[in-house]
């Protein structure tokens, strides 16, 4: 569901796809039923059970198949990635099973990134192979490379931008490229950055998907994903093989939770941008610091071209202090505001040591450079808090080190 071209990011994700309630209510109810009644007796559950082309029912049968509550999620979703559709999911990883297996089939071949979230490179590294489907791992913001692993056996491409957690950026514009070049499908996992930063669709990207979980919801209560396409046979196949017979779906009472989160959306995504990119620049100059790997800084690698397709640099970030492992124990335990805590994307700091940290249960499958000192840093999901709080915060836990 495209937005109207009168319609805002700020406004969409508040009024799109509204329907007028009967009551005259100003909030959507949650509609917690299991299933529905047919009073028209087995004609009218004929008409209703039929799978349209969509992939949705043609009436409201059965709560695995459709909800007005959720349905109303989705729509804000397309609209916030100026999609045909959107898909929700009971949480991030099973919106990712249901892309993948929705559109991979055995002999298949998927590219995907050497660097993603440990639950995707987990799926790539050890599901699909069981499922006769040929995986290959490249490094995306090299194209050559991305291309030159292209076969005709190659069915997908999958991404993220920024990666979690190395933060390389790469270029969607270029991916979606090749993809188009060769008749391969692009995927783009979008949970670090948001719809308000990147748009993957209007780069040329075939489907994203996202952690609901983390900016959409925004408050660290409820759980789901999100995929979302401009392509009506590719959503549709997503939601019926990758949804509804697989059975990921979302509750209504998250649906809602997540229809909350989303009116404050611009407003709370804008607020992560600003104090990310104040603390960054405050962390930069600390004497305990390394280097800071944030996108919204003049001195991050790829600034110029995460600038190029993103309106902002985001909510996160990665930190390589001085100390080693003891400096991060240090650390890690001396923050006081921040959290040490997984997610991201909520009101509160959040900060975690990165995958390859000795010990953390995670630990990343595959063949990533073990000596890559971005794995050995502290994650920061930047919160609300008023900026000069989380800077006195950062600075009386880094002070705590010594080297």
């Amino acid at each position: 569901m495209k937005r109207d071209e009168e319609m805002k990011l700020a406004t969409a994700v508040i009024h799109a796809g509204e329907i007028e309630d009967p009551y005259g209510a100003q909030m959507p109810p949650v509609y917690r039923t299991s299933t529905y009644h047919f009073k028209g007796g087995i004609k009218d559950f004929a008409k209703a059970a039929v799978i349209k082309e969509d992939g949705k029912y043609s009436g409201y049968v059965y709560s695995r198949g459709s909800n007005p509550t959720v349905e109303l999620f989705e729509r804000r979703i397309a609209a916030m990635h100026n999609g045909v559709d959107a898909i929700a999911f009971a949480s991030g990883s099973a919106a990712i099973a249901g892309v993948l297996f929705s559109l991979l089939t055995a002999g298949d071949q998927a590219i995907y990134a050497k660097v993603l979230y440990t639950s995707t490179l987990y799926f790539f590294h050890h599901r699909l192979p069981k499922f006769n489907i040929d995986t290959v791992e490249v490094d995306p913001t090299d194209l050559a490379a991305v291309e030159a692993a292209i076969t005709p056996k190659t069915k997908l491409i999958y991404v993220e931008t920024p990666s979690n957690p190395t933060m390389d950026i790469t270029d969607l514009r270029g991916i979606a490229a090749l993809g188009k070049k060769y008749g391969v499908l692009t995927v783009c996992d979008n949970t670090y950055s948001s719809a308000y930063n990147t748009r993957p669709l209007d780069l040329g990207i075939d489907v994203v998907l996202e952690s609901a979980t983390k900016y959409i919801n925004g408050h660290g209560d409820g759980l789901g994903g999100i995929v979302s396409s401009k392509n009506e046979k590719l959503i549709a196949d997503i939601r019926r093989d990758g949804l509804l017979y697989l059975g990921g779906i979302m509750a209504p009472d998250v649906a809602y939770l997540m229809i909350r989160g989303l009116k404050t959306f611009t407003l709370r995504v804008k607020g992560h941008n600003e104090n990310a990119q104040a603390l960054a620049e405050f962390l930069e100059k600390h004497p305990k610091v390394e280097k800071v790997f944030y996108p919204g800084l003049k001195s991050f690698e790829a600034h110029d071209l995460a600038m190029s397709q993103s309106v902002g640099g985001g909510g996160m970030m990665q930190l390589l202090i001085k100390g080693g492992v003891k400096g991060l124990e240090v650390f890690s335990k001396s923050l006081k505001l921040a959290s040490f805590a997984v997610s991201l994307g909520d009101a509160d700091t959040l900060v975690v040591a990165s995958t390859r940290y000795p010990g953390y249960g995670y630990g990343m499958p595959g063949s990533g450079e073990v000596d890559d000192p971005r794995f050995f840093v502290i994650r920061i999901s930047v919160g609300l808090e008023d900026i000069e709080d989380l800077k006195k915060d950062f600075d009386q836990a880094l002070n705590k080190i010594e080297e």
